[in-house]
């Protein structure tokens, strides 16, 4: 059974826990609607860390949960139309790479902030949206255990946040 805004430790290991979002701005079945921004990062986290994201797939209500897309060479065209970062570690690792195909892209090319405790990055869909699922993807690369369970543990953390237009 589904409980409205709540994430099981089934569905995540490594420790989110429920979203918040006010009672106006859900649907009559309890998924945010009216969502503007898409806020991903973290604020105050207790240590300095990159955030590090490889991939991510946005989903939004219609036919089949449609994957809300993001055009690089034309912006305007897609579903996301603007993003944002509070800092990119560099030219390989920008923002909009979060949006290359998680599956079969090179690990070295994600979206990955200079190490701070508020990083963060902001996407502005084309028009207010009901969100239906966000899957944020987690490096699992690494030539040495040590090295998976830094991946690992850049991902703790790390919050969604679901905005109106009035962010």
């Amino acid at each position: 059974a589904r409980t409205i805004g709540v994430i099981n430790e089934e569905q995540s290991p490594e420790g989110v826990h429920d979203f918040l979002f006010h009672s106006e701005n859900r649907d009559s079945d309890g998924l945010p609607n009216n969502v503007k921004h898409i806020w991903i990062g973290f604020e105050d986290r207790p240590n300095a860390t990159y955030l590090d994201i490889p991939g991510i797939k946005i989903y939004g209500l219609g036919d089949n949960d449609n994957e809300l897309t993001y055009n690089s060479d034309n912006p305007e065209s897609g579903d996301i139309i603007e993003l944002k970062a509070s800092s990119e570690l560099s030219r390989n690792q920008r923002v909009k790479n979060m949006f290359e195909t998680p599956e079969t892209r090179n690990n070295t090319v994600n979206f990955i902030s200079n190490a701070g405790t508020n990083e963060y990055a902001l996407l502005t869909l084309n028009s207010t949206r009901t969100i239906t699922k966000v899957e944020l993807f987690k490096r699992t690369d690494g030539d040495t255990e040590e090295v998976r369970r830094n991946h690992i543990a850049r991902a703790q953390h790390v919050f969604v946040k679901l905005f109106d237009s009035n962010m």
